[in-house]
């Protein structure tokens, strides 16, 4: 496999097992948000709140 190949498999990997692992965020009101990894990294990472209301 070349180097770009073996790039593209690695973050193929990584995007699915951030997808298939759960991610559970506890609310201050005692709520408790469950999405997937990705999106939870991601949101802590932008900044985003998952315990607002959409």
């Amino acid at each position: 496999m070349t180097p770009i190949q073996n790039i593209g498999l690695a973050l193929f990997v990584l995007l699915s097992i951030g997808i298939a692992i759960g991610h559970r965020t506890d609310c201050g009101d005692g709520r408790v948000v469950e999405t997937y990894l990705a999106r939870g990294l991601a949101s802590q990472l932008l900044g985003h709140d998952l315990c607002q209301q959409p």
